[in-house]
């Protein structure tokens, strides 16, 4: 890899770990955790239709949620300057 290729993924790192360290997906999760269990009861027929995708995103951000977690373990000790 040369010096330009280097740079651009790490300039893409950063631009990423920017973009989800403030996330707030422990919410989220707990949103989606709490619609998985109502969703049944209160409105069935939406839960249906619905939950292969809620559960895609909640597969998503619990993916994300290391990512988030060292992005802003990143930015505390560099800094936003990067």
């Amino acid at each position: 890899m040369d010096r330009a290729k280097y740079l651009e993924v790490q300039r893409q790192l950063v631009r990423l770990a920017g973009e989800v360290r403030d996330m707030p997906l422990g919410e989220f999760l707990l949103a989606i955790d709490h619609a998985d269990t109502v969703g049944p009861i209160l409105h069935p027929s939406l839960w249906i239709d619905g939950h292969s995708t809620m559960m895609r995103f909640r597969d998503l951000a619990e993916a994300l949620l290391p990512f988030r977690n060292k992005a802003v373990g990143f930015f505390d000790e560099v800094g936003d300057s990067e």
